[in-house]
């Protein structure tokens, strides 16, 4: 490299600092290099402070003088050359890299996988490349199943084979090694992500990814694509109308049974309630069948009409426990006062659907009426009925009936 010598300098005996006149140290000089002093003397430059200061490892030591001629010798020439070329080239265009790079270094095509080829951008595989179904980034092959495609990001469209059923068009992510690989699809409009693997050169069939809330899964409920009344995929739903014949809630939970999404379980809920059914499925049809009610703490005792196990309550005729199968019991107490007791009567506390069993038990004045009466049933009440030539009670008798029957048919 030259030497630099262009302006001035003055120097001052016994001091490390020169100053320059018309010098451009910043950019010309380097720590290290030699300066070439007016007094014949090589000074060793230790720090330069700006384009016309610079500081010596040690003082000068000629007379002082003002206007002088110098240099700058590089000693470590190979250095700053180094570093001025790599600066140069990191200031390159394209175009010039271009020319820099032989031409055998770069792609032959934007799909050639010759290794230790450079990538281009906007054609390496489809790697910078824009314009959905550009020559660039289109899958470079017939077939999504084919052998030896490089691997890379593409766009995937119809003119492509073995895409998912009713895929349409969108970005592809394809890496194949050996006998193995995968790809993922992910459709260009709905985003609806494909995935499948290959194992033995066979690719598998096509998986649909799940984002939240598909199904109702990771989310609040979604409408059954089926309906109500028909048999959904696994989910969680809500419809409120048309009533299935078989019964249950508007809030469901879906599980279809095999490949074929036959009927296979649904739990449900009327909402805001305590009622809870299950349904089971009929075997090999897309049906369910009727509803069966849970059980539980809060609806084993209620209204029976409304799914409740038994139902109790009492009036001044008696207490009456009514259960879900039919079955009504009702029982209670009469005391009739004085005399005449032939066919005194007894008001159920609540009426029967056909008349029911009776039995009766009584205490009294005199034993005979009280302790063996007859009876006479029907749906609404009973008579007592005095044994034939028994005594009458002069002042009281007590009954204590109770009845079986049904409050339904």
């Amino acid at each position: 490299m030259a030497w630099y010598s262009t302006g001035t300098v003055k120097v001052t005996v016994n001091s490390a600092t020169v100053t320059g006149t018309g010098t451009q140290w910043l950019a010309a000089a380097r720590q290290g290099e030699a300066f070439v002093a007016p007094d014949g003397r090589l000074y060793e430059v230790l720090n330069i402070a700006s384009d016309t200061s610079l500081t010596l490892t040690m003082p000068y030591l000629g007379a002082s003088a003002t206007g002088q001629r110098y240099a700058l010798a590089p000693m470590q020439g190979y250095v700053k050359e180094l570093a001025d070329r790599v600066a140069a080239l990191l200031l390159l265009s394209q175009q010039e890299w271009a020319m820099v790079l032989k031409a055998a270094d770069l792609q032959a095509a934007p799909n050639d996988a010759t290794n230790g080829k450079i990538l281009t951008v906007g054609r390496a595989f489809g790697l910078g490349s824009s314009g959905a179904g550009s020559s660039y980034d289109k899958f470079p092959s017939a077939s999504l199943n084919d052998d030896g495609v490089p691997s890379g990001l593409y766009w995937a469209n119809y003119a492509v084979a073995d895409l998912p059923p009713g895929f349409g068009s969108g970005l592809l992510i394809h890496r194949q090694i050996g006998t193995t690989g995968a790809q993922i699809l992910i459709n260009g409009s709905s985003g609806v992500m494909f995935y499948r693997g290959r194992v033995g050169s066979v690719w598998g069939t096509w998986k649909t990814s799940l984002a939240v809330n598909d199904y109702g899964l990771g989310g609040g409920t979604v409408t059954p694509t089926n309906g109500r009344d028909g048999v959904n995929p696994f989910g969680w739903y809500y419809q409120s109308s048309p009533v299935p014949s078989w019964g249950g809630g508007q809030f469901f939970l879906d599980m279809p049974y095999g490949s074929s999404q036959n009927a296979g379980l649904r739990l449900s809920t009327i909402p805001y309630t305590d009622d809870f059914f299950l349904n089971g499925g009929v075997s090999g049809k897309k049906e369910y069948r009727p509803a069966c009610k849970l059980v539980h703490d809060k609806n084993i005792v209620g209204d029976v009409g409304a799914g409740s196990v038994m139902a109790v309550g009492s009036n001044a005729n008696g207490t009456w426990v009514r259960f879900a199968d039919g079955t009504q019991i009702c029982y209670g107490t009469q005391l009739f006062q004085g005399i005449a007791w032939n066919r005194k009567t007894w008001t159920y506390p609540l009426e029967f659907y056909s008349s029911p069993v009776v039995t009766c038990s009584g205490q009294g004045d005199n034993g005979g009426f009280a302790s063996a009466p007859l009876v006479e049933s029907y749906t609404r009440e009973v008579y007592f009925t005095k044994v034939t030539g028994s005594v009458e009670n002069d002042n009281w008798a007590k009954f204590g009936c109770i009845a079986i029957g049904r409050w339904k048919a």
